[in-house]
């Protein structure tokens, strides 16, 4: 028997090289065959997580209700609907079905609802998984929890409960905001696990937030998913085609169709798009077209909870206020990010009122009336207590949106920690340490003092009194000063004080849109050559 044994191992070595590489290649095979089929992501991994969540949960004690919602969708919708998203992953993009609906069922808590859906997102993450994003809108006169239009996916695609807790924010603030809540989903009978459901923007939304009839307006991003498909298609990183830049983008609305039939929400778009067109060529200003204090308050909140996501233009929704301004409704945060920086910092660099800048922030931001609220809001929401204020206020409601994500998900933090990063952030940029340099350029002991200021704060300054060892004086006029470095050599502002020279001069200084102050030494030249003089 030995000896048999022996002679199969002699008869067999010289094939077993092949065999490990064969036994490799399927292996191989297998795991590009699920990756491209989805089987381990949409069918092994689910079915996996049905067994053992349910366990790791027990001992957790996490077990809380989850309402689920079924979607019955007939088979020849379905297939189409997949073959929609398979070109879909194929070109990086979902640029097509968008004006395709088809008509569903819906199940919800007993009742079925007659609703039409379309696959929605404009980037794959929103149909890598088995949980596609639809957009649902009901039939009929119906409504599921008050909503007649919303959307469901992948809690990842908005990062879990802080897109929760954004919009509770915005609620605690008293700022427009969309219900948003976690549920099971059921499409034909098979189990897509957790959804994040997240309202949309209709009627229904708007009277739920008496925000008047609408319409809901926004610069179209159809032309820019467009542009990302393009770059996908080239093999090494470039900029991208003119066609993505908010320049480009249309103004349009939601439910144009219903909105033009209407004779006064046509009036009312027709509006908004000249207000629009009127700010993006430079002809009116960020007050004189938006709810100037509202979107200043939107933007700072975003500041400090990690939600610029929703400051991008292509993610701001605008209504029709009563004294026809656009009021702004927070939408698509992503938010608990960590911020590099403030809004009004991130992309346009320098603030400085120039107007020669035409970037979207640019244009926001060069209003200094809308920037002063700007600030003023960011220093309210990042005083001390402030947002531990509103983290205490949403923490029950907050950890029922964690548990019921903690089934699913067990591995999900939600990191408080992003919150107090970005406060640092918003109090290191408005109160900046060593910010305004100023030099002494000449004067005398009967003359008035000519002064060099050089602002190395991205941010403007203003200079609002000077003091001496004779004197005080309070500027009736504050001297703006516009920051000074960032694209060039320094940029120095030369002034001339009308208070005689007397011992060591210093500067009262403040954030501009700020009444808190700060004093700075000035300094003499140490050269007997004024660099700076015109």
């Amino acid at each position: 028997m030995a000896g048999g044994r022996s002679f199969l191992q002699r008869l067999l070595r010289p094939f077993l090289p092949l065999v490990i590489l064969a036994g490799l290649g399927l292996i191989y095979y297998l795991g590009v065959f699920s990756e491209r089929t989805g089987f381990v992501r949409e069918v092994l991994d689910p079915g996996l997580k049905r067994i053992t969540l349910p366990v790791l949960n027990a001992f957790r004690g996490e077990d809380v209700p989850v309402d689920r919602m079924e979607l019955l969708i007939p088979r020849p919708a379905m297939d189409s609907l997949a073959a929609i998203r398979d070109r879909a992953l194929e070109a990086g993009v979902l640029d097509e079905g968008k004006d395709r609906w088809d008509t569903a069922q819906l199940i919800w808590q007993g009742d079925t609802i007659a609703v039409r859906l379309r696959l929605k997102g404009g980037l794959i993450d929103h149909l890598r998984t088995a949980k596609w994003s639809f957009r649902v809108q009901v039939l009929d006169s119906g409504s599921v929890m008050g909503m007649r239009t919303f959307s469901l996916q992948h809690p990842n695609t908005r990062n879990f409960t802080h897109e929760w807790l954004f919009h509770q924010a915005l609620r605690e603030e008293g700022l427009p905001w969309l219900h948003y809540r976690f549920l099971d989903v059921t499409v034909n009978g098979g189990d897509r696990g957790l959804h994040a459901l997240e309202q949309h923007f209709d009627e229904s939304l708007l009277d739920s937030l008496g925000l008047g009839p609408g319409p809901v307006v926004k610069f179209d991003d159809e032309a820019r998913i467009g542009a990302l498909q393009q770059l996908n298609e080239r093999p090494f990183d470039s900029d991208p085609p003119t066609t993505a830049d908010w320049q480009a983008a249309v103004v349009d609305a939601f439910h144009t169709k219903d909105v033009l039939a209407d004779p006064v929400l046509k009036a009312r778009f027709q509006r908004a798009v000249l207000q629009l067109e009127d700010f993006r060529a430079g002809r009116a200003r960020t007050c004189e077209v938006f709810a100037c204090d509202e979107l200043a308050h939107l933007f700072a909140l975003c500041d400090l909870l990690g939600a610029q996501h929703a400051t991008d233009w292509r993610n701001l929704r605008f209504v029709p206020g009563s004294d026809g301004r656009l009021r702004p409704i927070g939408f698509d945060a992503n938010a608990g990010e960590p911020i590099p920086a403030i809004r009004a910092l991130r992309e346009m660099g320098p603030v400085d009122f120039s107007g020669t800048r035409w970037g979207f922030f640019d244009r926001l931001f060069d209003d200094s009336t809308f920037f002063r609220s700007y600030v003023a809001w960011l220093d309210t929401l990042s005083t001390p207590g402030r947002l531990e204020g509103l983290l205490g206020s949403l923490a029950v409601g907050l950890d029922t949106a964690l548990a019921r994500v903690r089934q699913e998900f067990p591995n999900w933090r939600h990191d408080t920690l992003v919150y107090i990063h970005d406060r640092t952030v918003i109090r290191q940029t408005l109160e900046p340490r060593d910010a305004l340099v100023a030099y002494l350029q000449t004067g005398g002991e009967h003359g008035p003092l000519d002064l060099a200021l050089l602002n190395v704060h991205a941010l403007p300054l203003e200079v609002i009194a000077v003091a001496n060892d004779r004197d005080t004086l309070r500027l009736r006029d504050p001297i703006l000063v516009p920051p000074g470095i960032g694209s060039g050599p320094p940029k120095y502002v030369n002034t001339r004080v009308r208070i005689a020279e007397s011992g060591r001069t210093s500067l009262q200084v403040r954030l501009f849109g700020l009444e808190r102050n700060w004093w700075i030494k000035v300094k003499p030249w140490k050269t007997s050559v004024d660099p700076v003089a015109p």
